[in-house]
């Protein structure tokens, strides 16, 4: 089994975090590499049976560099992900101090909440998820934190068989497609449509493409792809309207 591990650490914690996985997983005979989302390409991420991700958390959301790379990450649908978070350590109340509830925690810190709606809006399918909390800004990470670890690597399922091993043209892709631009709605004109045509099969400006999009993009959607445009793309200028009184012709 092998496992792709990509964390945003800025501060090192999730780097630790990592490593510790990664020797636990290797004593149970499963290869785990660790990449940094800067020296990684989303839409074209190595095979694997499992793919793990890990951010810290930033006002109680994913960093923006992870969110931006979770948007552009690229498989087919079905393949298994996990996740595993570094945030903030809940601090009791100045004023009272009463440490938070679970439901206020959860409707504060959603930063695995934010990264599950991205990834399984994409077809992905979670197999696990945890977090390790951080004591301090930029550390050091909670008190017996490698126990944590060690359980999370014990519900990772070892028979897993990624989808990232199969062909990504094919019938999956056309539904992959569906479930990428049903945020399309609001701005069809920012459907990521630029990395799934390579994989729907029908070349640009085909009528199976052009059907394809007007169906899931909601109607008039114009994606562009390497400088492509449809022969039906509407035109992004649209005449304003007039400011100001209109002069008077002399006379």
């Amino acid at each position: 089994m092998k496992i792709e591990y990509f964390h945003a650490s800025k501060y090192g914690n999730g780097a630790m975090v990592a490593e510790e996985l990664k020797k636990q997983m290797a004593a149970r005979g499963v290869t785990v590499n660790v990449h940094h989302i800067r020296q990684a390409h989303p839409d074209r991420l190595p095979t694997a049976d499992l793919y793990l991700f890990s951010s810290p958390g930033r006002m109680g959301r994913p960093i923006s560099g992870m969110r931006r790379f979770l948007r552009k990450v690229r498989l087919p649908a079905g393949t298994t992900y996990a996740i595993l978070t570094t945030e903030a350590a809940p601090r009791p109340d100045k004023k009272t101090g009463r440490m938070p509830t679970e439901e206020e925690l959860a409707r504060w810190q959603r930063v695995r909440p934010i990264m599950n709606e991205i990834l399984q809006g994409a077809g992905l399918v979670k197999v696990a998820e945890d977090k390790v909390l951080v004591t301090g800004l930029k550390g050091p990470l909670e008190e017996g934190w490698q126990k944590k670890v060690e359980a999370f690597a014990d519900r990772i399922p070892l028979d897993v068989q990624g989808a990232g091993q199969q062909d990504r043209r094919g019938p999956l892709s056309m539904r992959r497609l569906a479930e990428v631009h049903r945020r399309c709605q609001a701005r069809p004109w920012r459907c990521p449509l630029n990395a799934i045509v390579l994989d729907t099969g029908p070349a640009p400006g085909s009528p199976q493409l052009a059907g394809a999009v007007q169906t899931t993009c909601g109607g008039g959607a114009a994606p562009r792809h390497r400088g492509w445009y449809p022969a039906t793309a509407p035109s992004r200028s649209r005449p304003g309207p007039m400011r100001g009184r209109r002069k008077r012709r002399p006379g």
